[in-house]
């Protein structure tokens, strides 16, 4: 079922002449794009912009550029630009032109946020307390919610004074979501690509015409820059690319919530978010389990993990995809039928949550509850790790050259169970050893790349003579704890790294 009339766009363009303008954006959104990505891609690698190899964390196998916001960012300034100064007069009676420039500035800022982040690291907790802040100025601008769907009845809940915190809360989770999802070459373009263009549709319904044009030019210039970042992609987007998809999608929702008589708007951006959102869930879960920290990444999220089932990372994304079109589409359900079927919607994506705990072989032993026991065994073990390595990034500013603090850092690891610590650096300077050669038999050895700011500066290698009965994955974790360690010796002494 339709929605009532009243909510239809308002009639400020023809038909014709909004065609023309959509057909227009949408050209000049995928062109743009297109065409700016292999010129960004070459001034990236001049200037070493790149997303290092991180075989530990990160799926691709070459370094790549991790700047591509940039190229759909620059169409968007052109397109809203065009339509601030040609439809001034529809945005004024569609009483929008306020938070028209909200949504822009906004956008904008968070985008540089995160450009930012990937050309000089700011840290996390920068980084969030910067999304607060821009997310809250946008909220008391004029992006709040005033309403939510009621599924029990009629009337929508009033929300008052609590519309503000949640509408801050609405834009740091969409703004954090899309960005989580850029795990896997093309994913988050791809699922943003799908959420605006249902977007568009459900605009057309709410916030009206000048809405609607700016998800036609994202559309646009999300298909001109995923032919660069569909697998094997040639540039990431970078989390200033993800944090401006993200946060564009949470106002686009908003102002369709808050144009519009019924508060279903904000649903089909919910729903279509399910992906990230079920793999954010599953990340946290198995991270408290295990006493890991909520925010360390690892390879164990959904694309890696339907990669280690044997599919290509195209039939992953792909798949990816297929399920974020079919949680729109119920989305799209929700909003037509005016808030109704809400509560079934989310039982849908909480079964599909379910399925893939067992269909991604989350609990890998025949008895779960064996595997759950031994998380949980671990815990301790794993905890102590972590907040030791915390320690001894504290101690780092006391050692001035690296030796010294590994050898000190040595005993420590000793004590967990490694036998031998390898640290082969750049420019031919010799390698550094710390304990014994495991006797032969059964040892594992853990190799991993010591990366600044998406360069490789050394590798490590750590070995483990006694297993412990520690499954070798677990090692691993460690072993991405204590190149953390190093790597934090190298950013508080990057001038000394080649002197030591």
């Amino acid at each position: 079922m339709l929605p009532e009339p009243e909510l239809f766009a308002d009639q400020i363009l023809t038909r014709r002449e909004t065609f023309w303008w959509a057909l227009g954006l949408l050209l000049l959104g995928l062109v743009g794009a297109f065409l700016i990505v292999p010129y960004l891609r070459a001034w990236a690698l001049s200037h070493r912009l790149v997303d290092a190899v991180d075989p530990a964390r990160k799926a691709h196998t070459l370094p790549t550029p991790r700047i591509g916001g940039v190229a759909f960012v620059v169409p968007f300034i052109a397109g809203t630009a065009l339509i601030a100064v040609f439809l001034h007069r529809e945005l004024v009676e569609a009483a929008f032109v306020r938070e028209w420039f909200v949504m822009v500035a906004g956008a904008l800022a968070i985008f540089v946020v995160g450009l930012w982040d990937d050309v000089h690291p700011l840290g996390a907790k920068v980084k969030l307390a910067a999304q607060v802040v821009i997310c809250s100025l946008v909220a008391v601008l004029g992006f709040q919610l005033t309403t939510l769907s009621n599924p029990f009845g009629p009337e929508p809940f009033v929300l008052g004074w609590m519309g503000w915190p949640l509408a801050v809360f609405w834009l740091l989770s969409t703004t954090n979501l899309v960005n989580l999802a850029d795990g896997a070459d093309g994913m988050a373009a791809g699922i943003s690509l799908i959420i605006f263009v249902s977007l568009a549709l459900t605009m057309w319904f709410t916030a009206g015409i000048t809405m609607f044009l700016l998800c036609v030019l994202m559309v646009g210039a999300l298909l001109g820059f995923l032919i660069h970042n569909f697998p094997p992609a040639r540039i990431f987007m970078g989390d200033g690319g993800a944090y401006f998809l993200g946060f564009l999608i949470g106002q686009v929702g908003l102002a369709g919530e808050h144009k519009s008589t019924v508060a279903a708007a904000l649903v089909v951006p919910f729903l279509a978010l399910g992906v990230p959102l079920i793999d954010t869930v599953l990340a946290i879960l198995r991270r408290a389990l295990r006493g890991l920290p909520i925010g360390r990444a690892d390879r164990e999220h959904v694309h890696h993990r339907l990669m280690e089932l044997g599919l290509s990372p195209r039939r992953t994304v792909l798949l990816i995809y297929v399920i974020c079109v079919i949680f729109c589409a119920l989305g799209l359900v929700v909003f037509f039928q005016r808030g109704k079927g809400f509560a079934v919607s989310l039982g849908i994506v909480f079964t599909v949550g379910v399925a893939a705990i067992w269909a991604l072989r989350y609990f890998r032993d025949v008895n779960p509850w064996t595997q759950l026991r031994e998380a949980l065994g671990m815990r301790g073990k794993t905890t102590n790790m972590v907040a030791a390595c915390s320690r001894w990034m504290k101690l780092a500013e006391d050692y001035q050259q690296l030796e010294d603090y590994l050898e000190a850092f040595w005993d420590f690891l000793e004590e967990q169970g490694f036998c031998e610590l390898r640290l082969q650096r750049g420019d031919n300077l010799p390698m550094l050893v710390y304990g014994r050669e495991p006797d032969e038999g059964n040892f594992l050895t853990i190799k991993f790349p010591v990366c600044i700011r998406g360069r490789q500066v050394a590798e490590m290698e750590l070995d483990v003579a006694n297993m412990q009965g520690i499954p070798p994955r677990v090692w691993e974790r460690y072993a991405t704890m204590v190149r953390d360690v190093i790597t934090n010796w190298h950013e508080l002494h990057s001038n000394n790294w080649k002197k030591a």
